[in-house]
């Protein structure tokens, strides 16, 4: 039987092809070990998942990235979560634990949601990274970064929105634990803890006009809405890469509340600043419940030399009076 295909046909078949190129798709590779905890990706060797693209990836079962609760000892993964376009449902996210894991998540676009909680550095001496450029990340549940590990959990906030229903917690268990937020960036939460193993960095990488919201709003999800921080805490204020020419008062944290004595307990430390340029007045002060930094430009020489001979002329004048 002689087979004829009709332009209209043609033309069906390629869009049909075109929406399947274009749908969600995963690449995994390496070391992926499926369990009664979930899928672990990077359980004794190195194992990656790439998402690109795509429409939807939605696992049956949690994230693991380098291990997992209990892993024996001796156990060394690297499991790694790439993304960068598409959008992605995971039940659970954990990244770093066992023994000696290591989990890293890199997302620079797309839309990536975690129905429950996302989890790091929660067990043995694993260590957690994940550095985030761009997209969008939701932990409806929670998100907790630095659990009971004794290593390490950091985190690069440089661009994109960090969302949770609940508090964004930092540095509250035993791992050391370091979150840097652009001024680029938005965390929309139910509320931010600072505990006792935290340095929250504020990174304003911006000039005139862009900072026109809080960096971080604890009122928009459905926690308490509170700004607590633990004694222990650090912060730091990074103007290395800040451009405005014109005054501007930034609100690094706008809260619902502050937990008792909180306010007082962080003493930031404002770095990279060019006193030739900028001044910060009395630096990172509350304002009622938001937490703010008024940065000045520094008049240049010639010009302040010519307030300084103005105010000289204004007081003979009123000498001769």
């Amino acid at each position: 039987m002689k087979l004829t295909t009709t332009p209209k046909l043609a033309a069906v078949a390629l869009t049909a092809c075109a929406l399947f190129l274009s749908a969600a798709y995963a690449a995994t590779s390496g070391d992926l070990v499926s369990n009664m905890y979930g899928t672990v990706v990077g359980e004794t060797s190195t194992g990656s998942v790439t998402v690109v693209n795509g429409e939807d990836y939605a696992p049956a079962s949690d994230i693991f990235l380098g291990n997992y609760y209990g892993s024996p000892a001796g156990n060394a993964g690297y499991g790694t979560f790439d993304m960068s376009g598409g959008t992605a449902s995971l039940s659970g996210l954990h990244i770093g634990g066992g023994a000696k894991g290591v989990g890293v998540l890199t997302l620079s676009g797309g839309t990536l949601t975690i129905t429950s909680a996302v989890h790091t550095s929660y067990d043995g001496d694993s260590s957690a990274h994940i550095e985030m450029t761009g997209g969008t990340m939701i932990a409806k549940v929670g998100f907790y970064l630095g659990g009971r590990s004794t290593g390490t959990s950091t985190m690069n906030l440089l661009g994109g929105t960090l969302q949770s229903d609940y508090s964004l917690q930092i540095g509250t268990g035993s791992s050391v634990t370091h979150m840097t937020i652009s001024g680029k960036a938005a965390v929309d939460v139910g509320g931010i803890w600072l505990g006792a193993y935290s340095t929250l960095t504020f990174l304003l990488d911006g000039g005139d006009g862009d900072f026109n919201r809080a960096i971080i709003d604890t009122t928009t999800g459905i926690g308490d809405g509170s700004y607590w921080a633990s004694n222990g805490a650090q912060g730091e204020i990074d103007l290395s890469k800040y451009s405005a020419t014109a005054e501007q008062t930034i609100t690094l944290i706008h809260a619902d509340s502050i937990r008792s004595g909180s306010e007082d307990i962080i003493n930031w430390v404002i770095t990279g600043l060019d006193e030739d340029k900028y001044s910060v007045g009395q630096g990172v002060y509350w304002d009622g419940n938001d937490l703010v930094i008024t940065i000045s430009a520094v008049p240049e020489p010639s010009f302040a030399a010519g307030l300084l001979g103005l105010g000289a002329l204004v007081l003979v004048a009123r000498r001769k009076k």
